[in-house]
């Protein structure tokens, strides 16, 4: 369909990365005594702020806490994810098949903790460049945050496909001018990239 695209870009958390949120979510619920909801929006309140790298993992865990009236070392913020992440491996498989013909990166929201991390998992084979809101202080779906990467990689909107499984970023991207794909399956994503690459 565009022969003019130059890079594939990846989301990480539910595309490259799988996370059971909803466990983590319970979790802090049974310990706390509060709802589900008030515990999901509770992080979300904090996420914001602690993804674009203008809060601590301490800071955030504090205000977590106090708000679900725990200790600060039960929310267990990092040990949580670090316990049970794992990287999916059919998307890296396809990653690696990618990297041989385009530029292949990454935007993640993402917390300086859990960016550490994945680095280490994944390792920098993969990717020519790597974008994370820890360290742009941005996050999707600002417009700003795409604008960036794409001047950092020296590329046109339309030179570019995005890859993310939550609506709104996709949406951010395809804004800007990006081929936008919501993630859902490998095998949805390889019709969707293949009509686009082709």
């Amino acid at each position: 369909m565009c022969g003019a695209i130059k890079a594939v870009i990846f989301d990480i958390g539910g595309v490259i990365t799988k996370f059971p949120d909803n466990e983590y979510t319970i979790y802090l619920a049974n310990l706390s005594g509060k709802t589900p909801k008030l515990v999901s929006g509770t992080i979300e309140a904090n996420i914001p702020m602690f993804e674009k790298g203008n809060m601590r993992v301490k800071d955030f865990e504090n205000a977590i806490s106090r708000k679900l009236g725990i200790r600060p070392k039960d929310v267990q913020w990092y040990h949580y994810y670090s316990k049970f992440v794992t990287i999916d491996q059919d998307v890296t498989d396809l990653i690696a098949q990618l990297h041989k013909e385009y530029v292949t990166a990454y935007i993640t929201n993402i917390d300086a903790s859990k960016y550490a991390l994945f680095k280490k998992m994944l390792g920098k084979e993969l990717f020519d460049y790597r974008f994370a809101s820890c360290d742009l202080h941005l996050r999707k779906p600002d417009h700003r945050i795409y604008r960036v990467v794409l001047d950092r990689m020296r590329l046109k909107p339309t030179e570019t496909v995005f890859i993310d499984n939550q609506i709104e970023n996709v949406l951010g991207a395809k804004e800007v001018g990006m081929y936008s794909i919501l993630y859902k399956s490998r095998r949805q994503l390889d019709i969707e990239l293949g009509t686009i690459l082709e």
